[in-house]
């Protein structure tokens, strides 16, 4: 297997991109399921986020932005450090975060 048998090793296929594509930044752009799990791996240091001024109510569901498989752990949560924070056109904001090791 290349990144683990039973499951995905997003750490090992982190390195593996690194070295085979010289990438030394990510942008990830996953579902909450693929934010939490790299969230949960260590693998977020940075997070942008643009709260636009419109409200949705459909869908009886929410769903979050990252989304940790199985039982929460005690590494479930992870703490933030407002970078920058900046309105954009239409009253947009756009807040960067650094996560908190």
């Amino acid at each position: 297997m290349i990144c683990g048998r039973e499951k995905i090793d997003l750490k090992s296929a982190m390195k593996k991109l690194k070295s085979k594509f010289k990438l030394e930044k990510l942008l990830l752009e996953g579902g909450g399921v693929l934010n939490g799990g790299m969230l949960q791996a260590g693998l977020v240091d940075e997070i942008s986020q643009l709260i636009i001024p419109i409200v949705d109510g459909g869908g009886p569901t929410v769903i979050g932005f990252f989304d940790t498989p199985g039982k929460a752990s005690k590494n479930a949560a992870s703490g933030l450090k407002l970078i920058s924070q900046k309105t954009l056109q239409g009253g947009t904001q756009w807040l960067r975060y650094e996560v908190k090791s």
